[in-house]
Parts: structure tokens; C-alpha cells; sequence
């Protein structure tokens, strides 16, 4: 008999996983002009979150297929190890190659660690205590959203930007040694060989579709146009589709995928993606350049919408049983699309507290659509197929947000061209506004005139996020009623630490 406190452990375990693959993130966006200046590689800018992002993204079907075949707990340690290791390499990089090189080794690692922390919260509790653990779980994004800047900022002007990534390791370390210690499961012993047909093929896809985004964003440095890269991301998708028809043990079992719940499911992971990823990008850059405010202002404008996203993940856990998830998802996509409408319809001079008001809402509203779903999809699976359903999740959110995001800028910097006439000179002086050193330079009429053109290019990206969630208020409806319940598998491993319950 297992202790009862192993759950707790492997608990704080899969908490701290969620924080630092967050905290990754936002940190490292408040220390990257620092370190851009260190390393003397402006023009390669953009490759510091692309880099991490594209291989994050990537290897997410990947690594929940081998947490499928192998047990979570391997599989986890290997990409921690991989986090770790990338995020000390980051830290001693001398140049903006060798940093992008260790961007793409730490996230290698990230793209285990979140996807497998939700899939054992999957494993390890009943269906009444999952939108519970959702809840936590993005208690967690909102303190790294929180906590992010201001701790990036004290750690480059006291300690230098090097501590931005070595701050991650004894976190990683911690959740690496409470999982080694209090996880216990019992593999399968039937282990297939894996898919690398399948994995080849959607890597190159995704890998292609996100250089062309990124390529036609203007973001990143890129060896083919837009055009041929595209190509070659819809060639490799067929090859994949038609691969996975046929593959013994394919990588993304298309039958998974003929559930509504899953493929239904999966639209919809991708429009909100481009919400919940596109609100936080661009609250900070509205903040900033619009109203004004600082990165410590911008990183507190989140704190509401986080807030809010807790109240809604626990609120939507108290509904769930009672009324199903397509109601709650309904209600929580119909009140994002609400409120970042009333933002696009703000001014350059609204106040901050009527800003951050109109956006807390949206954050209610995610909670109510990122945690029912999750606990849905687990639950319409066998054991044997919930790495991969949920590893699918986190995947077509992040492909959502990473596409969306550029995209989103794509349209902001079309929009400022025109505004601009585009002149280069015009949109340099709009980013002075970025800069509270070089903004206090600026005549107030220049300052008053530059923030209407930005909020007038941030208008037509507030639009098209709640857009995407109007389109998926409409999908929606798509979804089968009722609550589904996990199949018994009989070839399931027991999971566990003492005191969690069966996850059917």
C-alpha cells in the first residue's frame, strides 16, 4: 500500500511543472531586449521565442504517444532532463546561434512536461476533482504571468540575464525528484514500436507551417518564402494523414480523432488558442504603447483575467455533472468573444481600470472553456489513449496560438503601414512608445498622435480575437450532449500513489 501523501507529492510535482513551463516563457520576454543587447543579435531577435516555441510544438503528439507506450513517469524525467539541461546551456550561450541552439533543446524538454502533468491529473483523480486540478493548474499560469516580469526585470539588473533561464532549473529539478520518488505505475508490457513515419512527417508539417507564419509575419529569418513552405507543410500533412490510416501504431490514431468530442474539440482548441495566447500578448503591448503604463503595469493588467480564469475552472468543476460540459464551454467562449469585442471598442485614452475590468471577463470565460474541455476529452478515452488525447489538446492550442499570434501581428503591421503610408521612420517612432526612457522624449502631441495610430492597429487585432471567439461559440454546438464517461480499459496500468482514485 502506497502512502497517502505520494499523491500530495506527485501533486506539487505536476503544479511546479505547469509554473516553469510558464514562467519559461514570460521571463524571458521581459529579458530579451537585455539580452539581445548582450549578444549583439538584433536581427535574430525573434528566433529566441520562435526557436523554443517551434520545438515545443512539435513534439507534443510525440512525446504523449511515447507517455502512451512507455508510462508517464520515463517519459517525463528524459524531458526534464532535456529542460534542465537547455536551460543551463541558454545561460552560457556567448552568441545569439548558440542561444537559439539551446532555445531548441529546452524546448524539446518543455513540450513533455506540461501535456504530461494534465494527463496525470487525468490518471490520478476521479472525474468529480479533475476541473479541480484544472483550476490549479491555471492558478499557476496566472502567478507566472504575474510573478514573470517583475522577477526577470530584478534579475537582469542584479544578477544579469543569464539567471533568466538558470532560475528555471532548481524548480524543474524539484518537480523531476517528487515525480521520481512518488510516482508509481505499472507500465504496459506490450510495447509497439513507435510511429517515427508519423512523427517525421507532422513535425516537417507543423515545422513548415509555423516558418511560413513566421516568415510572412516578418518575425524571423527564413531560407524559403511563405509559398513554397506552405507547400510543403500541406504535402507533408497528406503524407501524414495517409500514413496514419495505415500505420500499426500510428502517432495520432485517426479514429481518436473521429470522436466529436476530440475532433470537434480540436477546432475549438485552436480559435481559443488564438484568444488565450493572443489576449496576453497583446494586453501587455496595448498597455505599454498605448496607456502608457510600464512592464510591471502591463504584467498586473493579466492579474484580473488570471483571476478570473481560476473563479471560472472552479466554478465550471461545480457545474459540470450537473449541467455537461457543452453548455459551460458555450457560456465561457460566448463571454471571451463579449469582452474582447468591448476592448476593440475602447479608446487610446480609456483608463487602465476601466481596460483591465473590460478584460478580466475574458479570463472567467477561459476557465470555463479550457477545463471542461480537457476533462471531456479524457474522459470519452481509454487509459492507453489518454497521452495522446491530451498531448493533442495542448498541441492545437499552441498551434492556434502560435499561428494566430502571428498572424495577429501580420494584420497589425499591415495596419500601421497603411496608417503610416509605410514609412519605416513612422514605425520606429511608434515603437519609442514601447520604451518609457524613449517615450518621455517624445512632444506630447507626438506622443498623443503616435498612441491613436497604435490603438487604431490594436482595434483590428481586438477584432479578430474575439471573431475567432465567435466563430467558436458556433462550433460549439457541434459537440455531443451529456458527459462522457472513460471507458473501462482492462489492459490500463494501476497508477499510483496511495489515495487517488480510479480515473474512470
Amino acid at each position: 500500500m502506497r502512502r497517502p501523501s505520494d499523491l500530495a507529492l506527485v501533486t506539487i510535482a505536476m503544479l511546479s511543472a505547469m509554473f516553469v513551463t510558464a514562467i519559461s516563457t514570460t521571463i524571458v520576454a521581459t529579458a530579451a531586449p537585455s539580452i539581445t543587447a548582450a549578444l549583439q543579435g538584433l536581427p535574430l531577435y525573434s528566433w529566441v521565442f520562435s526557436a523554443y516555441l517551434l520545438s515545443m510544438t512539435v513534439t507534443m503528439p510525440l512525446y504523449g504517444k511515447l507517455a502512451d507506450l512507455y508510462g508517464r513517469k520515463p517519459v517525463y524525467l528524459v524531458a526534464t532532463v532535456l529542460f534542465v539541461g537547455g536551460s543551463l546551456l541558454c545561460g552560457v550561450a556567448s552568441s545569439m546561434e548558440q542561444l537559439i541552439v539551446c532555445r531548441l533543446v529546452q524546448g524539446l524538454g518543455a513540450g513533455a512536461i506540461q501535456p504530461i502533468a494534465i494527463t496525470l491529473a487525468g490518471d490520478l483523480f476521479p472525474l468529480e476533482q479533475r476541473a479541480r486540478i484544472q483550476g490549479l493548474f491555471s492558478a499557476m499560469w496566472g502567478l507566472a504571468s504575474l510573478t514573470g516580469p517583475p522577477l526577470g526585470g530584478f534579475l537582469v539588473e542584479g544578477w544579469g540575464w543569464r539567471w533568466v533561464f538558470w532560475v528555471n532549473v532548481p524548480i524543474a529539478t524539484l518537480s523531476a525528484v517528487l515525480m521520481a520518488v512518488a510516482l508509481h505505475e505499472r507500465r504496459p508490457s506490450h510495447r509497439p514500436v513507435l510511429d517515427w513515419v508519423g512523427a517525421a512527417t507532422l513535425t516537417g508539417s507543423v515545422s513548415a507551417l509555423l516558418l511560413a507564419v513566421f516568415a510572412l509575419d516578418g518575425t524571423a529569418p527564413s531560407l524559403l518564402p511563405p509559398g513554397p513552405l506552405l507547400t510543403v507543410a500541406g504535402l507533408l500533412l497528406v503524407l501524414f494523414i495517409w500514413w496514419e490510416a495505415r500505420a500499426p501504431e500510428p502517432l495520432l490514431p485517426l479514429p481518436l480523432l473521429r470522436l466529436r468530442i476530440v475532433g470537434i474539440g480540436a477546432i475549438l482548441w485552436l480559435l481559443a488558442g488564438v484568444g488565450i495566447i493572443g489576449a496576453a500578448s497583446y494586453t501587455t503591448l496595448t498597455v505599454q504603447g498605448v496607456l502608457g503604463g510600464s512592464t510591471l503595469t502591463a504584467g498586473l493588467a493579466l492579474l484580473p483575467m488570471d483571476t478570473c480564469w481560476l473563479v471560472g475552472s472552479f466554478v465550471s468543476s461545480r457545474l459540470l455533472l450537473r449541467v455537461g460540459y457543452r453548455p459551460l464551454v458555450a457560456m465561457g467562449i460566448g463571454i471571451v468573444a463579449v469582452s474582447l469585442f468591448s476592448i476593440s471598442r475602447l479608446g487610446p485614452e480609456v483608463p487602465y481600470a476601466v481596460f483591465v475590468a473590460t478584460l478580466a471577463p475574458s479570463g472567467f470565460g477561459f476557465g470555463c472553456v479550457v477545463a471542461p474541455l480537457v476533462i471531456a476529452v479524457q474522459s470519452s478515452v481509454t487509459w492507453g489513449q489518454r497521452g495522446v488525447a491530451t498531448a493533442s489538446t495542448v498541441f492545437f492550442r499552441t498551434i492556434g496560438g502560435a499561428v494566430g499570434v502571428a498572424l495577429l501581428g501580420l494584420a497589425l503591421n499591415l495596419q500601421l503601414g497603411m496608417l503610416l503610408q509605410g514609412g519605416e521612420a513612422g514605425v520606429g517612432a511608434v515603437t519609442q512608445l514601447l520604451d518609457p526612457t524613449e517615450r518621455a522624449r517624445l512632444a506630447p502631441e507626438t506622443a498623443a498622435t503616435l498612441r491613436l495610430l497604435l490603438w487604431q492597429g490594436l482595434q483590428g487585432v481586438w477584432l479578430l480575437m474575439a471573431l475567432a471567439a465567435a466563430i467558436g461559440f458556433g462550433v460549439v454546438w457541434l459537440l455531443p450532449s451529456g458527459m462522457p464517461r472513460a471507458r473501462h480499459d482492462a489492459r490500463r496500468p494501476a497508477p499510483t500513489p496511495a489515495g487517488a482514485g480510479a480515473a474512470d
